[in-house]
């Protein structure tokens, strides 16, 4: 479990540096509580699909969404995928998401491309 935390920080920090360089954007979006509850949700939220354990299947779905200038995120798509099942449950927790802190360019609040891994190990 610890690891898996782990693994997804180092995920996490790796995409979030990406995003810094690629959007330029004066703010990133926050999730509500930052990236310790962002873990924490994913976490609590992720459901082991049945045919990936019996299976053994691990490794990680990559999910691209937009964080919208009012917070919610939307538009999301499997970057990288692992299998159908899980692939399904890494966009189900991106969809139950609570609305996020906008990232803002200028002083306003912008549409912000945001990757998060979702680590499946068993």
């Amino acid at each position: 479990m610890k690891r898996n935390v782990l693994i997804l920080l180092v995920c996490f920090v790796a995409s979030m540096a990406m995003n810094v360089v690629a959007q330029e954007r004066e703010q990133l979006p926050q999730f509500p509580g930052g990236d310790v509850a962002l873990m924490d949700f994913v976490t609590q939220n992720l459901v082991y699909p049945p045919q990936a354990v019996k299976d053994k299947v691990e490794g990680s779905v990559y999910v691209e969404f937009v964080v919208k200038a009012d917070g919610k995120a939307e538009d999301a798509k499997v970057l990288r995928s692992l299998t159908p099942e899980c692939d399904a449950e890494a966009l189900r927790i991106v969809r139950l998401m609570p609305k996020w802190t906008p990232g803002y360019k200028d002083g306003e609040p912008v549409r912000t491309t945001f990757v998060l891994p979702v680590i499946f190990k068993l």
